[in-house]
């Protein structure tokens, strides 16, 4: 990690344009019947790794979970 500021930045961070936001958005939303038919939510996020491959994003299931954490974190209050 290193310090930009006064924030730590973890550097193995992925950076997430908002094109690839619009995209995770999209997958996300439309896979959610798999997570409603009891999926767990850890195989859910490694499910969804193909179809970000698919889409030209290059992203471990680990990231596509932090994301999610993130639009909860901003969107949700």
């Amino acid at each position: 990690m290193y310090k930009c500021g006064i924030s730590v930045v973890s550097a193995n961070r992925k950076d997430w344009t908002p094109a690839e936001d619009a995209t995770f958005l999209r997958i996300w939303y439309s896979n959610l019947v798999a997570l409603r038919e009891g999926i767990t939510r850890k195989d859910f996020h490694k499910d969804l790794v193909a179809d970000f491959i698919d889409q030209g994003i290059d992203v471990a299931s680990s990231k596509i979970q932090r994301k999610m954490q993130t639009f909860k974190r901003r969107y949700y209050k």
